[in-house]
């Protein structure tokens, strides 16, 4: 990568170490753990929103999802940023789905 010429692209690909080298398998995980985190996170978070609270789950989802996003833009491994989108999905997943219940309770 020849950062010094006006057409490279310094994006996230070339600032984490090992992406570019990374085999096939290790890329495609970087987007398939996202959906596997989401997916867990609704068939496990309802009930956790019913046994303490949809505000709790909501609130404490949206402080962790914050730091979360924070980590993914500070990332520089591939490994943990794989570990983060999968965090990421959890958070995600709980505040579209809790979010958007715990919306509806107030509206008449």
């Amino acid at each position: 990568m020849n950062l010094t010429s006006p057409e490279t692209l310094y994006n996230w690909v070339g600032r984490v170490d090992g992406l570019d080298c990374a085999t096939n398998i290790i890329k495609s995980l970087i987007g398939m753990v996202w959906f596997i985190g989401w997916v867990l996170a609704l068939l496990i978070i309802p009930r956790i929103a019913d046994l303490f609270g949809r505000k709790q789950v909501y609130m404490i989802s949206m402080v962790c999802g914050t730091v979360v996003y924070g980590a993914v833009l500070l990332c520089t491994n591939v490994y943990f940023m794989i570990v983060l989108f999968f965090l990421s999905g959890i958070f995600v997943g709980i505040r579209m789905s809790m979010g958007y219940v715990y919306m509806m309770e107030f509206v008449p």
